[in-house]
């Protein structure tokens, strides 16, 4: 099993789902970390510009992800 790491320009539309079911091993149902509008303001639409995404994936699963 080999980790795969890469940095990436954050994309709402492909990104959501892996980042949703990230953080929802985390968080509780109805956080608003997993709410598909604050996601998109917090790494799309932040003051301080798109977020550079750096994901851990093992297989094409995200085990991890920094901004």
């Amino acid at each position: 099993m080999s980790v795969m790491v890469s940095i990436e320009v954050f994309d709402l539309e492909s990104q959501f789902g892996p980042i949703e079911k990230l953080f929802g091993s985390y968080f509780d149902a109805g956080n608003k970390l997993l709410s598909r509008n604050y996601i998109d303001w917090l790494y799309g639409r932040n003051p301080f510009g798109c977020a550079r995404m750096v994901i851990a994936r093992i297989d094409s699963e995200w085990i991890a992800s920094w901004r």
